[in-house]
C-alpha cells in the first residue's frame, strides 16, 4: 500500500452512489483506514449533506438516475464556497467517453469499477494531500497578508488607535474567532479596551469599557517565558476563580491570551475569543498572534516616541511663536498672522482691521516702579487685551515694547472702533496705577484704528503703516483715546 503523508482521521469524505453494494465495498476500505465517511445515494442528498458538512472530499458517480454526477460537479464547481473540494469520479469502464466532460467541469481523478482497494486509497491520498498542502499554503499567504497588512498600517500611520483597530479587526475576519480584544493594562491590573471587534455573541457589560483584570497578575508571572496563555476549553483549565468568572460573563468557551509589552513591563494583552464552542488553538494561530503582539510592540514605541517629539515640536512651536513675558503672541506670529489673513481675506473681499496699542508714558513708569514693575504692568495690560478679544480669529500680539497690536479678521473699521472703546474701558476700570502720567493717575493706552478690504493696490504692510500712523495722531492729540484712519 502507498504509504500515507496524512492522517486519514483529519478527513471526511462523502460518497455517492446510488448502487448500495458500492456504497458497502467503499464503506470497507475507507472506514477502516479512519477516514469519516458519509453516504448519499443521490444528486439531491449529496447537495444536502454537503451543505451540511462541508467534505474534503467527493468520491461521486458519474452515472446516476434524476441528477447525474456531471450535474452534481456542475453545482459544486459553480459554488465558489466549495469549488476547492477535489471531485474523483466513480465510473465503470464504458463510460469513459464522459469522464473528458467530467474533467473539463472541474474534477481531479477518476476510478473505475469494480474499485481496486489500494489503487483507490492512492489516488485518494494524493489528492487529499494535494488539498492539504494547496490549505496549508493558502492559510500562510493569508497569515502573511494580514501580517503584511499590519505591518504596513504600522508604518504608514502613528495613529496608534487607527493601527490597533486595523489589527483586530484583521485578526477576527482572519481566524475566524468571535471577538478580538485589545487591552491597555494599569498598574492595578483594571484594563481598558483600546480596539475591539467583536460578533453579538460575546458580549460582556462594563462601565466605561474598564475591565478588572486582576486575575492577570497571577495569570501572567510565566508569561515572561511563555509570552502565551492558551485555553482550549474553560472547563477543562485550572483557571483562577477570578478568570473564570471573567470569561463566562463574556460567554467565552476558549481563549487565546498573547501579552503586549513594552521594554520590561507588561503593557496589555491580545486577546481572542471563541464563544461558541471549545476551540484547539493551532500552532499558526498562535504563531500568528505571536508576531502581530511583537509588531504592537514596535507600533507602541513608535507612538509613545511621536507623542513625545509632538509635545516637543508643539513646545518649540510655541516658544517660537509667543512673547516670554506676556503668553501674547509675539512679532514673528503677528507677521505671520497678518500675511495669512490678508491673502485669505484679499480672495474672500471682505475686511481686515488692525489696532495699534501703546501704553502711554511708559518710559516714566519704569523709571518710578522700576523694571520688574514695568514687567508686571505689561503682563497685566496683555491680560486685559486677550480678555477683551472673544472670537477665535482674532489675534492679539506684543508688538514690541510696550506696543501691541491687534488683529480683527472679517471686521470693519465700525467694529475695530467699537473694540477699541471696549479696551480702553477695560483699561481705564483696571485702575492700574502711574502717579508719573501727566494725564491720568492711572494707565492708559493710545490706539490706532484702521480697516480695508484687501485688494492688488496695497499690501499687509501699508495697513501696519496707517494704523501706526493712526496711533500716532492719537498720541500726538494727548494720548489716552484712539484716532482712526482709512486706506
Amino acid at each position: 500500500m502507498v504509504q500515507q503523508s496524512i492522517n486519514p482521521e483529519d478527513f471526511f469524505i462523502l460518497v455517492v452512489d446510488d448502487v448500495a453494494l458500492n456504497l458497502k465495498v467503499l464503506r470497507a476500505i475507507l472506514e477502516p483506514i479512519g477516514y469519516e465517511v458519509s453516504f448519499a445515494t443521490g444528486g439531491k442528498q449529496a447537495l444536502a449533506r454537503i451543505a451540511s458538512a462541508k467534505p474534503d472530499i467527493i468520491l461521486l458517480d458519474l452515472m446516476m438516475p434524476e441528477m447525474d454526477g456531471l450535474e452534481v460537479c456542475q453545482v459544486i464547481k459553480n459554488d465558489s464556497a466549495l469549488a476547492e473540494i477535489p471531485i474523483i469520479f466513480l465510473s465503470a469502464s464504458q463510460e469513459k467517453e464522459h469522464l473528458l466532460q467530467a474533467f473539463e467541469m472541474g474534477a481531479v481523478d477518476y476510478v473505475t469499477k469494480p474499485f481496486n482497494k489500494l489503487e483507490l486509497l492512492a489516488r485518494i491520498n494524493t489528492h487529499l494531500t494535494l488539498k492539504h498542502y494547496q490549505d496549508c499554503l493558502q492559510k500562510q499567504t493569508e497569515q502573511e497578508r494580514l501580517r503584511n497588512k499590519i505591518i504596513y498600517s504600522i508604518r504608514r500611520s502613528l495613529n496608534l488607535d487607527y493601527i490597533l483597530k486595523t489589527a483586530v479587526s484583521e485578526i477576527c475576519y482572519f481566524l475566524k474567532v468571535d471577538k478580538v480584544t485589545i487591552f491597555k493594562l494599569t498598574d492595578s491590573y483594571q484594563g481598558k479596551i483600546l480596539a475591539e471587534s467583536t460578533s453579538t455573541i460575546c458580549q460582556i457589560a462594563v462601565a466605561e469599557n474598564t475591565y478588572d483584570l486582576s486575575w492577570m497578575e497571577q495569570s501572567f508571572h510565566f508569561l515572561a517565558s511563555s509570552r502565551i496563555h492558551v485555553i482550549d476549553n474553560i472547563n477543562d483549565s485550572s483557571l483562577s476563580p477570578l478568570h473564570l468568572d471573567f470569561l463566562i460573563a463574556g460567554n467565552v468557551k476558549a481563549e487565546l491570551i498573547v501579552p503586549i509589552y513594552q521594554q520590561d513591563y507588561l503593557w496589555g494583552t491580545l486577546i481572542a475569543h471563541h464563544c461558541q464552542n471549545s476551540h484547539t488553538w493551532s500552532t499558526d494561530e498562535i504563531k500568528l498572534l505571536s508576531e502581530i503582539a511583537a509588531e504592537l510592540e514596535v507600533a507602541i514605541q513608535q507612538s509613545q516616541l511621536y507623542q513625545k517629539l509632538d509635545t516637543a515640536y508643539q513646545e518649540l512651536q510655541y516658544l517660537a511663536h509667543t512673547d516670554s513675558l506676556t503668553q501674547l503672541a509675539n512679532r514673528r506670529q503677528f507677521d505671520q498672522y497678518i500675511t495669512q489673513e490678508w491673502w485669505r481675506l484679499k480672495r474672500e473681499q471682505k475686511y481686515l482691521s488692525l489696532i495699534m496699542c501703546d501704553i502711554d508714558y511708559f518710559k516714566p513708569y519704569n523709571d518710578c516702579y522700576g523694571h520688574p514693575s514695568g514687567d508686571v504692568c505689561l503682563q497685566k495690560v496683555a491680560k486685559i487685551l486677550s480678555e477683551g478679544i472673544k472670537r477665535p480669529a482674532d489675534l492679539v500680539a506684543r508688538y514690541g515694547g510696550e506696543e501691541f497690536a491687534v488683529i480683527l479678521p472679517d471686521t470693519n473699521l465700525e467694529g475695530a472702533i467699537n473694540v477699541a472703546q471696549q479696551i480702553q474701558q477695560a483699561i481705564t476700570s483696571f485702575k492700574i496705577p502711574h502717579i508719573q502720567s501727566p494725564i491720568e493717575q492711572y494707565i492708559t493706552l493710545s490706539m490706532g484704528v484702521t480697516s480695508v478690504i484687501p485688494n492688488d493696490n496695497i499690501t499687509s504692510d501699508d495697513l501696519i503703516t496707517a494704523a501706526d500712523k493712526a496711533l500716532y495722531t492719537a498720541k500726538s492729540n494727548g494720548r489716552n483715546q484712539y484716532f482712526h484712519s482709512v486706506l
